[in-house]
């Protein structure tokens, strides 16, 4: 059993202290020890954990200069022998936490991080202080919101493995089947026919209520039956009532405070509202969500991943009572849409936030980071997780399989997406940070390298003699789609070259038969194993589970050039919308999206075909989300990362027979194929399949399944671990 100590400073309510309490609730007590440090009193959610039988040492200090108090909070750590400790993100206690974490040598340390505050000058020097030196230091840093990941990775020059996004989610069942309300509404003086616009959360600057009250004296202008719930407290409160006396809305405005019962209250909102400055990935909207409340929110940190604008609720800018109001008030007016919004709204929250995913997540983590010392060292070689490409997707899914639990990996990114100077300077820090730990780490056993070709082969072809002068043994996997014409079209002192590092590696991972095929025309190395990519098919269970196959969106996913087919599309778009006007093309992908653009524009193609940029995370799940076919027509592939993706959300495939593709979708079974540039077929599929709405879902489910019992992340990772074992005992 694993022992866990989370480190905060107090547990009173708040969003990051609900995530906190409900991840030390729920985490499984047969695979963890847990045990909370709190440095000062433990709040109303910590008296909670402590009534529900959780270890909790509170009130260890009585302010941040007490160093009695927290020297004997190092001797407690001390005593513990922790595997890894949790620390809340606060220069406090991240000071001392990943102080006494050192000395006393617990094996890792990990934060995560969910504020997006705006303080002061003052403040912000000396957190800032505090979290470039600690953040850069700690093991990993979790982070609630797509926003704070960026703002995160530039701000600290964090690397981008080191981070995790982990979003917030809760417990859908607490927003189910509540009680009637009637005697509550009776408690806070609401009556029979009032509409109820309600907010929860802190009453501080960030949350901007001061908004909130101006827009609410716009809407009583127009619903003058509307009362204002302000759930929650802080120290703002007295301000903020005097404002709602200056506004003349005092009688239509009821402080409530902190409450504990904040499901029944969300209950009563007619329309739900978050007026923030800032937000990271605020709680209170999946809770708004849950109890399938239509939701008025400010475009701000990740509330746009959250909410579908017009779908499950409505955006509006910041700082904008009048936009707040006005969205306010088209809600109160439109029973209908506020209630098909909130149903939406609940939709997304049981398919995207509910709380047993997030567990599930955090628990597979400490899991793969508390490792024991016996575990074998892997380095795993490839580009920097945020660089674009299959290759990097296909290695966040190693890293976030069983592989993590078996063998004590590391991982070396060799490329950034930057100029070519800018990548020559990166490879030459991973060269010398990787030439040091093999010269003073001699637990490192196994190196597996990713390669494409070109540029990435020569650089991994230097990795690979370094880690054969070092008798390391090695895997030399290939992900490029289109290896075999790198080698055929090197001159004979390249191809010599080419053939030689092959040779070195103690095993060659290619991803199909026919990839088996022609690389062994490549090398004498006749240990070549044939791996094929992966994804994680539980990130995409939710899409099959709701996908709807009546919309004729087609979705293409991938760099938008000449090698992915994206110019075949643009000239047999014309010939599909003859037959299917209202069929929509959807690429989500970087490369040539300005020439894209003005080909579109010159056509009188934009109505039909949308360039979405690239895509990850929420973005590419709302785009698998709202696709009915898959679209591939590339010239070359390895085995493509995004189809398997597209296939594993439940979409229909149509492709070209290139690579491993033929090996994945058989023609006319589980998708449709075309030879690479034959147009007019390839539009004469494309049409047939927007057509034939059961035959999209009859393939579509299909693809689902098999990705799942074929290219699942458990099989793969299982198929490489064999390998590794099989080098061990060489």
């Amino acid at each position: 059993m694993k022992k866990i100590l989370f480190l905060n400073s107090t547990l009173d309510i708040g969003g990051a202290e609900k995530m906190f309490c409900e991840l030390v609730r729920h985490l499984d007590n047969t695979k963890f020890n847990k045990k909370v440090y709190c440095f000062y009193s433990p709040g109303t959610l910590g008296e909670g954990l402590i009534s529900e039988g959780i270890n909790l040492e509170h009130s260890l200090i009585r302010n941040r200069y007490d160093l009695v108090g927290i020297f004997k909070f190092f001797f407690m750590l001390k005593k513990e022998k922790a595997d890894l400790l949790y620390i809340e993100n606060s220069p406090l206690t991240l000071f001392w936490g990943f102080l006494f974490g050192k000395i006393t040598k617990v094996p890792f340390m990990a934060t995560v991080v969910h504020f997006m505050k705006k303080p002061s000058l003052l403040l912000r020097l000396k957190s800032g202080f505090v979290s470039r030196l600690i953040l850069t230091r700690l093991d990993r840093v979790g982070v609630v919101s797509k926003a704070k990941m960026d703002s995160l990775t530039k701000e600290y020059r964090l690397r981008p493995e080191k981070v995790m996004l982990i979003n917030n989610a809760i417990d859908i069942g607490a927003f189910t089947d509540i009680k009637d309300t009637n005697v509550l509404k009776k408690e806070i003086g609401i009556y029979k026919d009032e509409k109820i616009i309600g907010m929860v959360g802190r009453l501080v600057d960030e949350k901007a209520y001061d908004v909130f009250l101006r827009s609410a004296q716009k809407i009583l202008n127009s619903v003058p039956e509307s009362k204002f719930l302000v759930v929650g407290d802080g120290g703002e409160r007295s301000a903020l009532e005097g404002l709602a006396g200056k506004l003349g809305i005092r009688e239509h405005v009821i402080f409530l405070g902190q409450r504990q019962d904040i499901a029944a209250l969300v209950s009563l909102f007619d329309v739900a509202v978050l007026s923030s400055r800032a937000e990271s990935f605020p709680v209170v909207l999946l809770e708004y969500m849950a109890a399938s409340r239509p939701v008025v929110a400010t475009n701000v940190g990740d509330n746009s991943k959250i909410i579908s604008d017009n779908e499950s609720g409505l955006l509006v800018p910041p700082e904008d009572p009048e936009a707040l109001a006005g969205a306010v008030i088209e809600l109160l007016n439109n029973n209908e849409k506020a209630k098909k919004m909130g149903i939406a709204a609940r939709k997304k929250a049981e398919s995207r936030f509910y709380l047993k995913q997030m567990i599930d997540k955090m628990e597979r983590f400490f899991l793969d980071h508390v490792s024991p010392a016996s575990m074998q060292h892997v380095i795993m070689v490839g580009p920097r997780l945020d660089v674009r490409g299959g290759i990097s997707s296909f290695a966040k899914y190693c890293l976030g399989s069983d592989l993590s639990r078996k063998f004590k990996i590391t991982y070396l990114p060799t490329t950034i997406d930057a100029s070519k100077a800018l990548k020559s300077f990166y490879f030459i820090g991973t060269f010398i940070f990787f030439l040091i730990r093999l010269i003073s780490d001699r637990s490192i056993k196994i190196i597996h390298i990713y390669t494409a070709s070109r540029g990435s082969f020569y650089r991994k072809a230097i990795i690979l003699s370094l880690s054969k002068l070092f008798m390391k043994k090695t895997i030399f996997h290939i992900e490029a789609g289109g290896f075999d014409v790198f080698y055929n079209t090197s001159h004979a002192v390249r191809r010599f070259c080419i053939r030689r590092i092959l040779g070195l590696s103690d095993t060659i991972v290619v991803l199909s038969k026919t990839w088996f095929s022609e690389v062994s025309r490549m090398t004498s190395n006749t240990n070549i194993k044939v791996i094929p990519n992966s994804v994680d098919t539980t990130a995409f269970e939710s899409i099959v589970s709701k996908r709807e196959y009546s919309k004729l969106n087609v979705l293409i996913l991938g760099r938008l050039e000449h090698r992915k087919g994206t110019y075949d599309i643009l000239d047999i778009v014309p010939a599909v919308l003859k037959k299917v006007p209202d069929a929509k093309f959807y690429f989500a992908g970087d490369g040539d999206v300005k020439k894209v653009a003005d080909i579109c524009r010159k056509r009188g193609l934009e109505e039909n075909v949308i360039l979405l940029g690239w895509l990850k995370g929420d973005s590419l799940l709302d785009a698998l989300e709202n696709a009915s076919i898959f679209l591939l027509p590339s010239y070359n592939e390895g085995l493509p990362v995004a189809m398997l993706e597209a296939m594993a959300s439940g979409l229909p495939v149509i492709s070209t027979k290139v690579g491993a593709i033929p090996e994945t979708v058989e023609d006319g079974i589980n998708g449709f194929l075309v030879n690479p540039g034959e147009k007019q077929e390839l539009a004469a599929k494309i049409v047939y399949l927007l057509k034939n709405r059961k035959l999209r879902e009859k393939i579509g489910k299909s693809n689902a399944e098999r990705i799942h019992l074929i290219f699942g992340l458990d099989r793969i990772a299982d198929r490489i671990h064999a390998e590794y074992n099989h080098l061990l005992k060489l």
